[in-house]
């Protein structure tokens, strides 16, 4: 499995708004080979995480080559405060009690 992670500023007062409006986007038609995305914030900043996770690296890297993130990004602008910054790699581990 893979995970991209994406780090971005949003508006803190428009957070809850932000994370309904992604998952809108994101499950109206699932990327290909995307499983699941968890979301992290500061609510006081606006400094949000996410970590998408894919069956594959292909998978992970064809979402954004695809034109799709530039796409999903642009339907977010109204919540962005920065441009969003993403990496991708492999899950080594999961690690839960």
């Amino acid at each position: 499995m893979y995970a991209s992670v994406i780090t971005v500023k949003i508006n803190p007062e428009m957070i809850d708004e932000a994370a309904d409006a992604l998952q809108e986007i994101l499950t109206g038609v699932s990327p290909t080979g995307w499983q699941h995305t968890y979301l992290v914030v500061d609510r006081q900043t606006g400094q949000l995480m996410s970590f998408g996770v894919w069956n594959t690296e292909a998978d992970a890297i064809a979402y954004e080559t695809s034109g799709r993130f530039r796409q999903d990004i642009q339907k977010m602008n109204g919540f962005l405060e920065s441009a969003p910054e993403r990496t991708t790699g492999e899950i080594v581990a999961r690690i839960q009690r």
